[in-house]
């Protein structure tokens, strides 16, 4: 079982377009240590780069921001974020994330109950 996980040691992806953005799949719901119902990812958006609209209808998931500025539409209200601001998303509300600043916005997403995020493992690498 592996408890101490070295982020860097994770290479970044790159997602295709229309929503470039860049992420490590870190616990991604199928590994977890001990069986623990939590996946976690880290995403970089550049500026003006935003994922599409979605909805999980299980899991909530929480945003915490690390580096830069954006912005989180959680049921279609705008929510501004820089680092320390933690989003707490609701199963079953409409959600998207966009880097709405002049810098990289990153953030750690952690989903409860897991998710599978190995679709993230087949995105090329990239380098943000």
């Amino acid at each position: 079982m592996k408890y101490i996980i070295d982020a860097s040691e994770i290479p970044w992806r790159e997602a295709p377009p229309p929503y470039s953005r860049f992420a490590k799949a870190i616990y991604s719901g199928i590994e977890n240590p001990g069986g623990a119902q939590i996946s976690l990812g880290i995403f970089r958006f550049k500026p003006g780069k935003y994922s599409a609209p979605h909805v999980h209808d299980n899991e909530v998931e929480i945003y915490f921001t690390t580096a830069g500025r954006g912005k989180v539409v959680i049921g279609g209200r705008d929510y501004e974020v820089k680092p320390g601001t933690i989003a707490y998303i609701p199963p079953g509300v409409e959600h998207q994330p966009v880097n709405d600043g002049d810098g990289d916005w990153e953030f750690l997403a952690i989903f409860s109950p897991a998710v599978n995020m190995d679709f993230i493992k087949e995105w090329d690498p990239g380098n943000p």
